[in-house]
C-alpha cells in the first residue's frame, strides 16, 4: 500500500514537471514580439482608411501615417479620419513598452494558423489599457490583439501581414471598436464632406464601429527627426 501512494505520488509529481515543462514562456514570447519590431526604428506610409460607425457616415480617405520608436506617431489626411488610438502606428510597440505581467493561455487555430494566446497586464495603473490578449503565430508575428480599457470599452485589432512581415509591419488592419460614453468631438458633428448627411448624434453614447486601414509604399528606417513629429500642420 505505501508503495503504491509513493508510485502514485511520484507519477502526479512527474506529470505535473513535464506539463509544466511543455507550457511556452509568455515573458519570453513576448519578449520576441518586442525584438521583431525594434528592428524597425521608424516607418512612413500611405493608408487607406474605411470607416464605418454605426451612427456616423464618413467617406473612405487616404492619410500619411509616421511613426518612430517608441510611441512617436504622426497622422497626416486631407479628409476625415477617425480611429482609436489603440490602432495607430505599431500597436503592439505602446501595449509592450512599459512593464508588465505576460500570462500563458493556451493555444488555438485562428484563420487557419495555429497561434498562442496570452495575456499582457500592465504594471502602471494609470493607462487606458488594463487587459490585452495577443494571438501570435510562430513567427512571433501578433496576428489579433483584443484590449480592454480603463472605461470599460473593448478594442479588437486584427493584422495580416504581406511583404514587410520581417519588420512585423501589416498590409490590413481591421478595428472593431465598442466603446461606451464616447463624447463625439464637435469637429466631428457636422459636415465631414459635401456629400456626407449630417448624421445628429447625442453628446455622449457607446461608439460601435470598425475601421480598416490598408497600409502601402512603406519607407522603413529613413531616419525621421523627433522635431518632424513636433511640428504643426500649417
Amino acid at each position: 500500500m505505501k508503495h503504491r501512494f509513493f508510485l502514485l505520488t511520484f507519477i502526479i509529481l512527474s506529470t505535473f514537471r513535464i506539463t509544466s515543462a511543455q507550457t511556452p514562456d509568455a515573458t519570453a514570447i513576448a519578449t520576441k514580439i518586442k525584438d521583431k519590431f525594434k528592428l524597425v526604428k521608424d516607418f512612413s506610409a500611405n493608408v487607406t482608411i474605411k470607416v464605418d460607425v454605426e451612427f456616423l457616415k464618413a467617406p473612405d480617405s487616404k492619410a500619411k501615417l509616421y511613426f518612430k520608436q517608441p510611441n512617436k506617431t504622426k497622422l497626416e489626411s486631407t479628409g476625415f479620419a477617425m480611429l482609436p488610438k489603440q490602432g495607430i502606428g505599431l500597436p503592439i510597440a505602446t501595449l509592450l513598452e512599459g512593464d508588465y505581467t505576460a500570462l500563458y493561455v493556451g493555444t488555438e487555430t485562428l484563420n487557419s494558423l495555429p497561434v498562442t494566446i496570452i495575456k499582457i497586464i500592465p504594471a502602471s495603473d494609470t493607462g487606458d489599457v488594463i487587459l490585452s490578449s495577443l494571438w501570435v503565430d510562430g513567427n512571433s508575428l501578433v496576428r489579433k490583439i483584443k484590449s480592454s480599457t480603463r472605461k470599460g470599452g473593448t478594442v479588437i485589432i486584427e493584422l495580416a501581414y504581406g511583404q514587410n512581415a520581417n519588420f512585423s509591419l501589416p498590409a490590413t488592419v481591421k478595428i472593431t471598436f465598442d466603446l461606451p460614453n464616447f463624447a463625439l468631438p464637435k469637429t466631428l458633428t457636422g459636415d465631414i464632406s459635401s456629400d456626407t448627411p449630417k448624421t445628429k448624434t447625442p453628446p455622449s453614447k457607446t461608439l460601435k464601429g470598425s475601421a480598416t486601414l490598408t497600409y502601402s509604399n512603406y519607407q522603413i528606417n529613413k531616419g525621421l527627426q523627433d522635431s518632424f513629429f513636433d511640428e504643426k500642420k500649417k
